[in-house]
């Protein structure tokens, strides 16, 4: 276990590292001048502009650059923020926390409903119940994200008034958001779980358990749905990644703090180190979870055992 983890946390810097290099890459050399927006509202005459520029470091040589910027981010110095003058990792760290905890409420609502929705439709295959959970799981893959968060609000906002629209506030305010980025998730964790529980729903093991007696729920959930889980943790796992990242729609759709409005007003800005900073964030935390979630298989399947390649 211990070569395991030394192996992975190894290939998890050469994964930041190769991120951090395209990442870099692709903002030094997008169109527009960094020092140009900062001061096009004040009438700043281009003397005024290539001062700024010195300032900024933008004048210097790309390898430079790059390596003060690679230098930093080892130390956890993720520079300073063009638009706001604070260092970029007090900014991520203000606005990680809602955005996590959005994707943590989405990923738990997918995960509920998504298992219970699978494995009804699994025990009863080819009954209406079965062909209703998928057409509708279908229905939730089809869908946009935004085009379903202007569904929820038009409903739940606008018309019933239940929920506040944008920019609310605690449980009432996260409510359309987590659904918005769950529903499309539970409709692929319910498929993925139909589909792993037919396939060792006919183990001889579960015939075994049945003759002992066991109630039928028990063989369900106990036995078969814990082989089954392989694969939806797998998916989970990897959604926690995405839904960081992806959030940028859902906050923005519905005016809620987080990583997703920041690094949104970061790129209409030109705000390079915070654009730089969230990339390396969300890519470590993608890599975590990842790790994370390899080592949850053993715990579903104590059989698996892992060792450095």
């Amino acid at each position: 276990m211990a070569r395991f983890l030394a192996w992975r946390l190894a290939a998890t810097l050469f994964v930041l590292l190769g991120v951090a290099a395209a990442v870099f890459t692709l903002m030094n050399t997008l169109p527009g001048d960094p020092a140009t927006m900062l001061v096009s509202h004040f009438g700043a005459s281009a003397k005024d502009i290539e001062i700024l520029r010195e300032q900024l470091g933008l004048n210097d040589p790309f390898a430079v650059r790059f390596a003060r910027f690679l230098g930093g981010a080892l130390q956890g110095d993720l520079g300073k923020s063009f638009q706001q003058n604070r260092p970029v990792a007090r900014i991520l760290i203000e606005n990680t926390w809602p955005t996590v905890q959005l994707a943590l409420v989405s990923v738990g609502l997918a995960t509920v409903i998504g298992v219970f929705a699978g494995v009804a439709a699994a025990v009863r295959r080819g009954s209406w119940a079965d062909f209703l959970t998928m057409l509708i799981s279908l229905l939730g893959i089809s869908m946009p994200g935004f085009w379903l968060g202007l569904m929820l609000m038009l409903v739940f906002a606008v018309e019933l008034r239940w929920l506040p629209a944008l920019g609310g506030q605690g449980w009432s305010g996260m409510a359309l958001p987590a659904l918005t980025l769950a529903l499309p998730a539970a409709a692929t964790v319910a498929r993925l779980t139909r589909s792993s529980m037919l396939e060792v729903l006919g183990e001889d093991y579960l015939r075994s358990a049945r003759a002992k007696g066991l109630p039928e729920r028990a063989v369900i959930y106990r036995h078969a749905l814990r082989n089954a889980l392989i694969s939806v943790i797998t998916f989970v796992g990897l959604q926690f990644g995405l839904l960081l990242g992806g959030s940028v729609v859902v906050e923005s759709l519905f005016s809620r703090q987080g990583l997703g409005q920041l690094v949104v007003a970061a790129v209409f800005a030109r705000d390079i180190p915070i654009v730089q900073g969230w990339c390396l964030l969300i890519a470590a935390t993608y890599s975590l979870v990842n790790l994370l979630v390899d080592l949850s298989y053993a715990l579903v399947n104590p059989r698996i055992r892992y060792d450095a390649p």
